[in-house]
């Protein structure tokens, strides 16, 4: 509810590379003083999204991590976790 940013994520279609080069961002989250995460998304036949895979890459990087689309979700409601503002609404606590 309070509208500040949590972190910064650039966001790529997933064909096969290995890596993507993410010197912007991770420039950007410094001067933020955020972490920042590259997700590659992955589509099947119908442009469903099926799959993520994550990686933190400020301020330090990490592995890359696969993702469902749920695990995905619970990733993002994770970054609002210990957020001073409490008064957001959870969907993990619908389940």
């Amino acid at each position: 509810m309070c509208k500040q940013p949590l972190a910064l994520i650039e966001l790529a279609q997933d064909v096969g590379q290995t890596s993507k080069a993410t010197t912007i961002i991770r420039r950007l989250a410094r001067l933020a003083n955020l972490p920042a995460f590259l997700v590659f998304y992955s589509k099947d036949g119908s442009d469903t999204i099926i799959g993520f895979r994550v990686q933190q890459v400020m301020p330090e990087c990490g592995k890359q991590q696969s993702m469902t689309p749920g695990e995905y979700v619970e990733f993002l409601c994770a970054l609002r976790d210990g957020h001073p503002c409490t008064q957001w609404n959870n969907p993990r606590s619908k389940k």
